[in-house]
Formats: structure tokens, sequence, C-alpha cells
């Protein structure tokens, strides 16, 4: 006969070795799924000159992994527009209009997985309607 402190062993070994199966289980699961979504290239076009000025619009382009999950684009942490952009052919597009002049830091997420955050100088713009740039 077993000992109460052997039995307990025992169960400790056999719960533990269970919990390790499971926990391998898991892993080989989960690494079974698709690729995970995420912005692979994040840019902006500029205007003549290079420049970036207020009231002027730019297009903001995310180029992503996949097309299963929209991309949602953040000036400062706000976000631009009124929500995600589906992509098409793994390409985002948006508008994006700066109202102030300073240091701007862009950013595209796609499943809540930044791109490289995108720095951008912005001055005070001159719109003249068929062209617009920064002075």
């Amino acid at each position: 006969m077993f000992s109460a402190t052997a039995r307990r062993r025992n169960t400790v070994v056999a719960t533990a070795s269970a919990l390790a199966a499971a926990i391998v289980l898991g892993a080989v699961t989960m690494g079974a799924g698709t690729a995970t979504a995420a912005v692979t290239n994040f840019s902006i076009l500029s205007s003549p000159g290079g420049s970036f000025g207020t009231s002027c619009s730019y297009e903001l382009t995310a180029l992503t992994s996949t097309d299963e999950a929209d991309v949602y684009f953040y000036d400062d942490g706000a976000l631009i527009g009124s929500g995600g952009v589906t992509p098409r052919d793994g390409v985002a597009t948006i508008d994006w209009t700066p109202q102030t002049p300073g240091t701007h830091i862009l950013n595209a997420f796609q499943s809540g997985v930044p791109g490289l955050p995108l720095p951008v100088q912005v001055t005070q713009g001159l719109n003249l309607g068929s062209v617009c740039f920064g002075l």
C-alpha cells in the first residue's frame, strides 16, 4: 500500500504532467493559425518641395500582410477619419490634413499591432487651390 504522502506526490506529478501536455498542445494549436495582421510599411506622399503644411491634404499609405483586418491611422494618438480603412490588395490609404504646425507622430495599426511611427514636421501651409505646400 502507498502512504498518504506517496499518493499526494503521485497526484502532483500526474497533475503537472497533464498541465505540461495542455500547454504544449495549446502552443502547437496556436502556432497553426494564420499569419498575424500587421502593417509592413507606412508612408506619406509629400507636396512639391517635400514640405508639409497645415490645411494641405496628404495621402497616408499602409502596406499590410493581410486584407483581413481594418487599418486605423493616427496623428499623435488621435484617430484620423471616422474609423478603420479596409485594405485592398494589401494597401490601405487615407487622406490626412494637419491642422497645427509642429512635429506630428503618425502611425497605422492593424489588429492592434502598430507599424513604425512616422514623424512629420508640419509648417504653416499655403493652399493655392491646385497646389498646397508648407512655408
